[in-house]
């Protein structure tokens, strides 16, 4: 137990660095355990075994072999010999058949393209659930980094608190400080704690959410590696316009290419339908045989004389004749070539083309509104973007204003010449400056992340 106890505290500090989770560690683990994403991977297999069995209905035959076994009791006729047989008869007859389309309409070539624009669709509809995962996990990440920068705000604060507490206690037992201003740090120091206390609820509220979208069991350990955001990188780039951002998203978005893909299946669609009007042709064969328990070869013969003088033969004794033997001898081979020609369907034919027409209209529009959706998002990032920029520069000079206002009134504190309460309030319009300053620096950053994510960039914090 003595040893056991130091190898643990050297080997905390390596457990806990495990537990650290950045950015790109939080998108992949998302990106491998969302249930989301895994079953839009299975739809994606799924299409990928039809475009295999495309292939192999287009390019291999059908075989199929049959057999059967019949006994009859009675009077029954060997179907073999075409002899009346009295008592029972068994029978076995197997066959085997193989069919091929030569020429379907192009139906089958068809239905092989059809398959892969049906894949295409599956592959980006994955790609398009797994962005939504990656854009959820950015901002449930960033509302953590935000709130731990909001508890580093209170306990500076606290600190700070605490040194005025000292300095005043000095000064009132001197007695150049009444005992009120005591008494409002004191209380002062109690509201910096319940703030701490408020932000390190909102931190375990934030890791929670963030949990749940992992699918983390929230009683987990779970420690995040705090990115570090330097405020002076930050800016909006002005070269950018809307159209370039739009462009750029519709060359790049996967639920617009899955649209895309939906157009081309449905276009193979009507183009199936029309061939359905075409006339088919068709190769087949066919190979078979049988046996009987009554077919017989005789083993003995007599010689009879008709009418004294012409002999004949007579057989005396029969032998069953062997299976292999009885096989070979009712071998049937068949071979042909089919012609279906379309006469009258009863109107379906007419009725499918129509339909797939419909459904490839239905396609053209899915796909304008999903580019109308993406221009009304791609709008509202850019504006959130731009916005957010025009915000965080505004709140952090708005925070260094309030900082050397801070500084100095500190100063004049010190030496007397400013009230507690004139320098609380002026200490508090600086905590909520950097709040808000902290506030509108992280959404910049998650609005211009988004902003990258409908150019098609990659999401990291780097």
């Amino acid at each position: 137990m003595k040893l056991l106890l130091p190898l643990f505290f050297l080997l905390l500090p390596f457990f806990s660095n495990a537990q650290a989770w950045n950015l790109e560690k939080c998108i992949q683990y998302a990106l491998d355990n969302n249930i989301s994403v895994k079953q839009a991977q299975l739809q994606k297999k799924i299409s990928e075994k039809q475009v295999t069995q495309s292939y192999l209905s287009t390019f291999l035959p059908s075989i199929d072999a049959s057999a059967s076994y019949n006994i009859s009791v009675g009077n029954s006729v060997n179907m073999f010999t075409y002899s009346v047989i009295e008592g029972s008869l068994q029978t076995i007859t197997g066959n085997i058949q193989a069919s091929m389309p030569i020429f379907t309409g192009l139906q089958q070539i068809y239905g092989i393209q059809k398959s892969k624009s049906d894949l295409a669709a599956a592959t980006f509809d994955a790609e398009d659930i797994k962005n939504n995962a990656v854009l959820a996990v950015t901002s449930s990440f960033l509302n953590v980094v935000l709130a731990k920068e909001i508890l580093k705000v209170a306990e500076k604060q606290l600190q700070l608190t605490l040194e005025q507490v000292s300095a005043t206690e000095k000064r009132v037992r001197s007695g150049s400080l009444p005992e009120s201003a005591l008494l409002e740090l004191q209380a002062q120091k109690a509201r910096n704690e319940v703030d701490i206390t408020n932000a390190m609820n909102q931190i375990d509220l934030s890791v929670v959410s963030l949990k749940n979208l992992l699918l983390i069991p929230a009683e987990s350990g779970f420690e995040l590696e705090t990115p570090m955001v330097n405020a002076a990188t930050l800016s909006f780039d002005s070269s950018q316009s809307f159209n370039s951002i739009f462009k750029a998203a519709l060359a790049t978005q996967p639920s617009i290419k899955a649209a895309e893909a939906r157009i081309q299946s449905a276009l193979t669609s009507v183009k199936i339908s029309r061939g359905a009007f075409s006339p088919t042709i068709s190769v087949f064969g066919s190979l078979g045989s049988n046996f009987s328990d009554q077919t017989k070869r005789p083993t003995a013969f007599d010689t009879t004389y008709i009418g004294g003088i012409f002999p004949q033969v007579v057989p005396k004794d029969y032998k069953l004749v062997p299976f292999g033997d009885q096989l070979k001898q009712s071998l049937r081979k068949m071979a042909g070539i089919s012609l279906n020609i379309p006469i009258l369907g009863k109107g379906q034919r007419f009725t499918n083309e129509q339909v797939s027409r419909i459904q490839l209209e239905s396609k053209k529009l899915e796909f304008e509104n999903k580019r109308n959706q993406l221009n009304q998002q791609v709008t509202e990032a850019f504006t959130n973007a731009r916005a957010a920029s025009q915000s965080f520069k505004s709140s952090l000079k708005s925070y260094d204003a309030a900082k050397q206002s801070y500084e100095a009134s500190k100063a004049r504190f010190d030496n007397g010449m400013l009230s507690q309460f004139d320098f609380e309030k002026i200490r508090t319009n600086m905590v909520i400056a950097e709040s808000q300053m902290l506030q509108s620096k992280y959404t910049f950053v998650f609005k211009q992340k988004v902003l990258d994510f409908y150019q098609g960039k990659k999401i990291t914090l780097e």
